[in-house]
């Protein structure tokens, strides 16, 4: 059984967990297609909604699999995912936060 392809992908979930976790998400996706997107993601046993805010990001641990895509398409664009990052530091808030 091969694997498909992934790329390592930041989502940053609707809890109140402050920082964006690291999950899976198909290498066939273009990153116009992955950024600003809404997808469910497991966490411990349960799904939860979360934003897609990074790509390609590097991390060594275990990761999983984003379960599905929320939306056809992202809710919200490259720059508007900057100016939110720009406030949640500016005002020490969580990315979450001001993603909401």
């Amino acid at each position: 059984m091969t694997k498909e392809p992934s790329r390592l992908i930041e989502v940053c979930l609707f809890a109140s967990l402050r920082k964006p976790l690291t999950y899976r998400a198909p290498a066939s996706l273009f990153a116009s297609e992955l950024l600003g997107r809404r997808v469910i993601v497991p966490v411990g046993r349960r799904k939860q909604l979360g934003i897609v805010t990074g790509l390609d990001v590097v991390y060594e641990g275990d990761t999983k699999l984003v379960d599905s895509f929320a939306d056809l398409q992202p809710v919200m664009n490259s720059s508007e995912l900057r100016f939110c990052r720009f406030v949640a530091e500016y005002y020490f808030a969580s990315l979450a936060e001001t993603v909401k």
